[in-house]
């Protein structure tokens, strides 16, 4: 018996010995981590990542330290957890801090983009836009996951800032979006007044009424597409501009196509006339062109898609000419066959044309000076200024206002 009491005593002894040494190192860490913790919760700004950095080293470290206290006989483990619950504010401020800066860096480079708005592609604003909503998301977390932001506001000043900088992030996101999504409508109105021009363009060469009419259609829907991109800040806009101009020109082109083939087809018509004058025309073929042209003519002037063409003016002038050299021919057969020459014809002519006609007025006065001449003189006159000098002038003044008339057409 006195063995097992002798037993039992020292048991009783080197169990009091054990728990005093752990109950020593106990108090040594959470001593330890304690001296960190306060070191670390001392530090008065966290706005920089090397003070983040360095207070949030410091927390791990003493928690690494009380997680390591040895768990017998456990006195010190209470301790060390109302250690931690002592500066538990201090681990709200890091961990939010750490939120807030991570937000401030996801941020920073859509924040100078809406400040500066430059021109960027829809894929830049995108990525901007993630970015702000991954920011906005970490602020939202700091006024949600610790606890009531109104009573932490007051101890811990990061709570009053995350809450307005997120204000100021979701009014940034609001532009970015904006951004993105002016620069998406642009590229798109673009894109479709692309096709609806080559729908245009498949059928801008037909005749084809119902054809025609859709084709106009659609290239003044590409020329609306255009008008709606904005002016300037997307990155079609200067294309946009140039190529509205261009659609614009086509339009003008395409709706006066059948005006300028008609005026075509009439300048084709006059130059026939002075080719075959050339070659050798009848009085009475020349009579019955003149008739035909001025019909023609006639026709233009009075159509409401024709009548203020230009041209119309030199082809009128052009028909002058013809019409006097047809009065010409029949006063010079008249003087061939009569025994009287009705030089008023000629003279009465003169003064309806342009007063720089200067030939057909020396001609006049060639007549009024030589009345007392015989038939046959002024017949031989009248031949050799036919031959060589009247009817040549005449029909090159007709060409030329014939080409002024073609070269307007076109422009």
């Amino acid at each position: 018996m006195a063995i097992i009491a002798s037993g039992i005593t020292v048991a009783i002894v080197g169990s009091a010995i054990a728990g005093n040494y752990f109950r020593t190192e106990q108090y040594n860490k959470i001593a330890q981590a304690e001296t960190l913790l306060r070191e670390t919760c001392n530090t008065t700004t966290l706005s920089d990542a090397e003070a983040l950095n360095t207070a949030e080293a410091g927390w791990n470290k003493a928690t690494t330290q009380l997680q390591g206290i040895p768990p017998f006989p456990g006195f010190g483990v209470k301790d060390a957890q109302a250690l931690t619950s002592k500066y538990a504010l201090c681990k709200t401020n890091i961990d939010a801090t750490k939120l807030f800066q991570e937000a401030a860096t996801m941020s920073e480079a859509a924040r100078d983009a809406v400040q500066r708005l430059p021109v960027l592609p829809e894929e830049e604003w995108a990525d901007h836009v993630v970015k702000l909503e991954a920011a906005i998301e970490h602020l939202d977390l700091i006024q949600n996951s610790f606890g009531n932001p109104v009573d932490l506001k007051a101890s811990l000043p990061i709570f009053g800032d995350a809450q307005n900088r997120l204000k100021e992030y979701q009014q940034i996101l609001t532009v970015a979006q904006n951004q993105r999504d002016r620069e998406h409508t642009a590229v798109q109105n673009f894109n479709d007044a692309k096709g609806l021009y080559q729908q245009f363009a498949a059928n801008q060469g037909t005749t084809d009424a119902t054809k025609r009419k859709d084709a106009e259609a659609n290239l003044r829907g590409a020329i609306d597409r255009l008008r709606k991109i904005p002016t300037e800040g997307t990155t079609v806009s200067a294309e946009a501009i140039k190529t509205r101009k261009t659609y614009n020109e086509a339009l003008d082109e395409f709706i006066n196509e059948p005006v300028k083939q008609k005026l075509r087809n009439f300048a084709t018509s006059f130059n026939q006339l002075s080719s075959a004058l050339k070659s050798g025309m009848s009085t009475a073929e020349f009579a019955s062109s003149i008739d035909s042209i001025g019909n023609e003519l006639k026709l233009l002037q009075q159509a409401s898609n024709t009548s203020q063409h230009p041209a119309l003016r030199y082809f009128q002038e052009a028909l002058t000419d013809y019409q006097f050299s047809q009065r010409l021919l029949i006063m010079l057969t008249i003087c061939e066959t009569s025994n009287e020459c009705f030089t008023g014809v000629l003279d009465n002519d003169v003064y309806l044309l342009p007063t720089s006609h200067q030939f057909y007025r020396k001609l006049s006065d060639f007549y009024h000076a030589n009345q007392e001449l015989t038939r046959k003189g002024l017949a031989v006159r009248l031949e050799s200024a036919k031959e060589k000098t009247a009817f040549d002038a005449i029909w090159e003044h007709a060409d030329r206002n014939i080409e002024k008339g073609e070269q307007l057409i076109e422009q």
